[in-house]
């Protein structure tokens, strides 16, 4: 998907897990830049998680940083991944991903419940 303009996006999928388990979640960009910005880096923020029973997403706004100023709660790919400070759907921070630099976090599900993961994410214009 190519995300056109200035605005922020929201991107989500909906589905029903055959079994209980973990889900990864995984945010990147694309691995070709796209058309519009020549760049396949994205910024991400506001990442939520709607389903029954109710399951959360932690650190999901990216507000919480370690001392490496990475966010808390997540698993990231690479090293040179960084937050995003004022550039931000809401709050201060959003996280700058790409193909090979990926936030990942874990989610437990139960089988056959329906599940929507969302996210807002913004085009990085290539300067």
């Amino acid at each position: 998907m190519t995300l056109a303009g200035e605005s922020w996006q929201q991107l989500w999928v909906e589905f029903t897990p055959k079994a209980s388990g973990l889900l990864s979640i995984r945010l990147s960009g694309s691995l070709y830049p796209d058309n519009a910005t020549n760049c396949h880096a994205v910024y991400v923020d506001d990442v939520n998680i709607n389903g029954t029973p109710a399951v959360s997403v932690k650190n999901g706004s990216f507000e919480y940083l370690n001392e490496y100023d990475s966010p808390t709660d997540w698993y990231k790919d690479v090293s040179t991944l960084s937050q995003a400070a004022v550039i931000a759907h809401t709050g201060r921070y959003s996280m700058l991903v790409w193909h090979d630099a990926a936030l990942i976090q874990g989610i437990k599900v139960q089988a056959d419940r329906k599940y929507r993961v969302s996210a807002y994410f913004k085009a990085r214009n290539k300067q």
